[in-house]
């Protein structure tokens, strides 16, 4: 028996040093280093005495002061915590250390959060009208998304639900457009998510599969919601697939299909808050795209294309040419073609196909305003014999052999496009100042003047660009010499005079 109460007693001294230990500043500082080296939080102070607890800790940036009681033999809890450069959170946490109870307010996202650490793991989580805004200011970016958000965590099962409202100042909208959002997921493996306003449905499917998380949805865009926040119509509803995989590297892989266009090999990347992105674009033909570009252009695009979400860059070798397209603030379009085939374009434009060259164009325009201008550089043309031409060279027998070199320039407001052409060679001279074409429309208004070495003629074209009327305001003063022309008119006027 004294051998037993001998060893208890010494166990119990044994106990009590090391347990006391712990509230030495030696035992404080082994805590710290402890804690520094098995986890990427930084501890700078930690004190326990006295049944006091006193941390300094920080995080990218973020600093935490926790303050408050505590019972190492009861296991017991009570403290504040506080992110105190961010006013990310103000929150008491109290309980068994194993099993505490959180409650907190977070001033930046201007909602209450309460939850439950069950053994230093966040088990159940409750946020209560969590500001959009305030994730948008913590991220630095701009105020183009308002609303809340509701995240309830429970036995691993998560669900948000958030209205969102998208401000039309900053994404060039003609109304705000208010988002229903819908994430639930379970045991942080599998999710859904849905997507629901009166512009555009989704429905997506999200699996997890250790750090990297894989998507595949579908989707509707509403004809009636293009009208009413992009005042563009369209004669039906646009529905699409996407799908995407993300790793924990964050990169963003996918694709997306849709009956107007498709985008292979999506590839983008999240640095320093900033999103670039890449893909390959497939318009089956551009003219799908006239609700949004009111132009009329009946032709295929496959192009690169890369983004930032605010300028947007695209190249593609298009009619035998270079294409490179650049949109800056997601509104204004600078466009360089080189060395395209003049037919093919003026044909895929549907408009009438004056001459065959390689030419080059220049395009600025205002997506917003729908006001732009244009030059274009022609060498080497070929006049078509066309019903101008053929028209014009009829009457003043023009050399359609000759290689002709010159330059168009116009300008668009809104569906009106204005331009003038000149083209010149040795013999032949072409030249049309102010045409009008209008595309909602499909009608001409151009008067084009043929020069040969001896005589001009002005052609008029007006009315449908695909059934034009021609004539010509000279006509006789070009076929006859001036002295017929004098006897003709004098011989009209004795008559006229005679009967009056």
């Amino acid at each position: 028996m004294k051998i037993l109460y001998f060893l208890t007693t010494i166990f119990i001294l044994i106990f009590g040093s090391i347990f006391g230990l712990i509230y030495t500043d030696f035992g404080n500082e082994l805590i710290k280093k402890q804690i520094n080296s098995s986890c990427d939080i930084k501890i700078s102070k930690l004190s326990l005495k006295n049944n006091k607890l006193i941390i300094d800790a920080s995080k990218n940036g973020v600093f935490i002061k926790i303050l408050g009681t505590h019972n190492l033999l009861s296991a017991n809890a009570n403290v504040k915590m506080t992110f105190k450069n961010m006013n990310l959170l103000d929150a008491k946490i109290k309980g068994k250390i194993y099993d505490l109870n959180l409650d907190g307010y977070s001033k930046i996202f201007n909602s209450k959060i309460r939850g439950k650490i069950y053994f230093f793991k966040l088990k159940d989580l409750s946020v209560e009208k969590l500001d959009i805004l305030g994730i948008l200011k913590l991220l630095n970016g701009s105020k183009f998304m308002l609303g809340s958000a509701n995240i309830n965590l429970k036995n691993n099962k998560l669900n948000i639900n958030s209205n969102i409202l998208l401000d039309k100042k900053y994404i060039n909208l003609d109304n705000n457009l208010s988002l229903d959002m819908n994430l639930s997921m379970d045991n942080f493996k599998d999710a859904t998510l849905s997507i629901n306003s009166n512009l555009i449905k989704f429905s997506d499917h999200i699996k997890i599969d250790g750090t990297n998380l894989k998507t595949k949805g579908s989707g509707e865009i509403s004809n009636i919601g293009l009208k009413k926040y992009f005042n563009k119509s369209y004669d039906k509803n646009i529905t699409f697939l996407l799908g995407l995989n993300l790793t924990n590297n964050m990169l963003l892989t996918g694709y997306l299909d849709s009956e107007i266009l498709n985008l292979k090999d999506i590839k983008a990347e999240i640095l320093d808050k900033n999103i670039k992105a890449s893909a390959i674009l497939d318009i089956k033909n551009l003219n799908d795209l006239k609700f949004l570009t009111n132009l009329y252009f009946n032709a295929q695009l496959k192009a690169d294309i890369s983004t930032n979400f605010k300028n947007t860059s695209l190249s593609s070798n298009l009619f035998g040419g270079k294409l490179n397209l650049d949109i800056k603030n997601n509104n204004f379009i600078d466009l360089n073609f080189t060395n395209f085939n003049t037919s093919d374009f003026t044909k895929a434009l549907g408009l009438i196909k004056f001459y065959d060259a390689r030419s080059s164009l220049n395009l600025k325009y205002d997506l917003k305003n729908r006001v732009g201008e244009f030059v274009s550089k022609i060498k080497n043309a070929k006049l078509i014999k066309n019903s101008l031409i053929a028209f014009a060279s009829n009457l003043i027998d023009l050399n359609l052999d000759e290689q002709l070199n010159g330059e168009m320039i116009g300008k668009i407001d809104k569906n009106i496009i204005t331009f003038s052409l000149n083209l010149s060679a040795k013999n032949i001279y072409l030249k049309i100042d102010n045409a009008k074409f209008n595309t909602s429309t499909n009608e001409i208004d151009l008067i084009a003047n043929f020069k040969n070495k001896d005589k001009s003629i002005d052609v008029k074209v007006s009315g449908d660009i695909n059934r034009p009327n021609i004539s010509s305001p000279n006509l006789i003063d070009n076929i006859l010499d001036n002295k017929n022309i004098k006897k003709i008119k004098n011989k009209i006027n004795k008559f006229f005079n005679s009967i009056f």
